[in-house]
């Protein structure tokens, strides 16, 4: 039975929407029979900047649909936060995947796709929304990424 850790739930600066990422690399070994190995190349989660303090940034709650709106100019996304802070580089000759608890937003989208990953597995349950401060539409047209729901 396989064990689905998600670093956003236990991590993440923001209590209400835990997002976690995980970048895993299939490499190819001189040595390999040709089915290769599995390697971590990074993870990340949702949280506000490296060496800002607990609350500087704006919380949301339920109650506080203003705080809800400008959160988002501040949490630095799992996606980018796995990328930036990456353990080993994306290889062009080997299967790069990217595994992320939501859909990738329109920001995260071109970055996954620059960083050369040739698979992201997600859930579906914002793709091809618009939420005011952050939108969804870009990952239904991402092209040349395969992707699994």
């Amino acid at each position: 039975m396989a064990v689905v850790v998600n670093p956003g739930l236990d991590r993440s600066d923001d209590p209400k929407v835990g997002v976690g990422t995980v970048i895993w690399a299939e490499g190819r070994l001189p040595q390999c029979d040709g089915t290769g190995n599995m390697y971590l190349v990074g993870c990340g989660y949702n949280a506000y900047p490296v060496g800002s303090e607990y609350a500087e940034f704006p919380q949301m709650d339920d109650k506080q649909e203003e705080r809800q709106r400008r959160k988002y100019r501040y949490i630095i996304h799992a996606e980018q936060n796995a990328l930036t802070f990456r353990s080993s580089d994306v290889k062009e000759e080997e299967n790069t995947m990217v595994f992320v608890t939501k859909c990738p937003c329109d920001e995260c989208v071109p970055l996954i796709q620059g960083a050369g990953i040739k698979q992201i597995y997600t859930t579906d349950l914002d793709s091809g929304k618009d939420k005011h401060d952050i939108s969804y539409i870009n990952f239904d047209r991402l092209r040349g990424i395969r992707k699994f729901i």
